[in-house]
């Protein structure tokens, strides 16, 4: 992404400088005519470098994750928003240092003795721009700003749910995973069965049963499949869907996977499956010890 930083900024610095050249050439002497060349140059190239860069999309590589696959920057694509806007100070230092580049210009067109007003605004225009070039280059740009771009309700429950973790760690998660609609009646996990999915509810609920016993009803914000993920063992009930669901589906492989890059994320997550099980091991409890004997 540097690169192709430092390719806008200069062709559109080199770019403008030329344009204003022609459009001022004979209004103006050769000094300030290279000054607002100058100063014009690194304000559109700053524009244009953020406007296009913005569309471009996130990185292929999110802060140390491994290469990713197609589908996969896809699911990017979807769940989240970039911002890498240059910090309006970086444009003002740009536009000084866009002094120093439109006095050049002038030096060198008068030293070869170059009276072509189109030259002399392209000069100024180049100059600025790699002045600006290598300001981007030096100067320590923040980390690009993400944020998840999904329905607000799903947004606000995969906040709440893995707090702790920022949106561009969300996102990244996302990229182990993929969102699922789930039919009224589908069984997610049958009892001493091998179960190698694990699902996040995001919207619907699902009957819990074991040995034909309904024993829990799950909603929204609740995993299904955690044991058999944490243990590696069949699943330990039937599950079923009670209603159409929604839910973020993860295969084992492809999250272990991911867990290996993101010993962070991987933390926070075990911990919530720990939470989630003993929870459901206490309502089991309690449930037992209140049915008749």
């Amino acid at each position: 992404m540097t690169s192709l930083n430092l390719l806008i900024v200069l062709m559109v610095s080199t770019a403008v400088g030329a344009l204003t050249g022609l459009a001022l050439g004979g209004l103006v002497d050769n000094l300030y005519l290279a000054l607002i060349a100058g100063i014009l140059a690194t304000t559109i190239a700053g524009i244009v470098r953020d406007t296009l860069i913005t569309h471009i999309g996130p990185e292929p590589e999110l802060e140390g994750m491994p290469q990713l696959k197609k589908s996969q920057l896809m699911i990017i694509y979807s769940a989240v928003a970039i911002d890498r806007k240059l910090p309006l100070q970086v444009t003002a230092y740009a536009v000084i240092a866009s002094l120093a580049g439109s006095m050049s210009a002038v030096q060198i067109a008068a030293q070869s003795e170059l009276t072509s007003s189109v030259l002399v605004g392209t000069l100024a225009g180049l100059f600025s721009g790699i002045l600006m070039a290598m300001l981007l280059l030096t100067y320590d740009l923040p980390r690009p700003k993400l944020s998840l771009r999904l329905p607000e309700a799903e947004r606000e429950l995969l906040r709440s749910i893995f707090t702790g973790l920022d949106d561009s760690q969300i996102a990244r998660l996302l990229v182990a995973g993929r969102f699922n609609d789930i039919a009224k009646g589908t069984t997610l996990a049958e009892e001493n069965k091998p179960l190698d999915t694990l699902f996040f509810i995001c919207a619907g609920n699902v009957n819990v049963t074991v040995a034909g016993r309904k024993v829990a009803r799950l909603e929204k914000g609740n995993f299904v499949g955690e044991i058999a993920f944490l243990t590696e063992k069949p699943a330990t009930a039937t599950v079923v869907a009670d209603e159409n669901v929604r839910a973020l589906v993860f295969e084992r492989d492809e999250l272990n996977q991911f867990f290996r890059h993101e010993a962070e994320v991987a933390g926070l997550i075990y911990q919530l499956l720990g939470r989630e099980l003993a929870n459901k091991l206490k309502v089991t409890n309690i449930r037992i010890s209140e049915a008749p004997s």
